[in-house]
């Protein structure tokens, strides 16, 4: 925080717990009506590594932002299935 220029400058990183993700997956399924018993040992063999990195830059007065930078990193890997992707957005106050 500068409290002469009113700026401020915040993160967030955040990062899933991998059992937790496939606990609901499978709560998920279930719900769905799928019970393929494949299924779920596919599931407990899983990998699910998602991570947020978010970085907020503000003119805490009067309210106005400058920068904001949000970051997600997903891995994804069932059996013989991987999926990584990186989704960047990033927000510029421009004057």
């Amino acid at each position: 925080v500068d409290f002469e220029n009113y700026y401020c400058h915040l993160k967030q990183e955040m990062t899933v717990n991998d059992e937790d993700t496939k606990a609901v997956v499978l709560g998920l399924f279930k719900r769905m009506g799928l019970d393929d018993k494949d299924m779920k040992k596919a599931l407990k063999s899983a990998e699910f590594d998602i991570t947020d990195n978010n970085s907020f830059e503000y003119y805490y007065y009067p309210g106005v932002p400058i920068n904001i930078r949000t970051e997600r990193k997903t891995k994804v890997e069932i059996e013989s299935v991987r999926v990584r992707q990186t989704d960047i957005i990033i927000i510029e106050l421009l004057d």
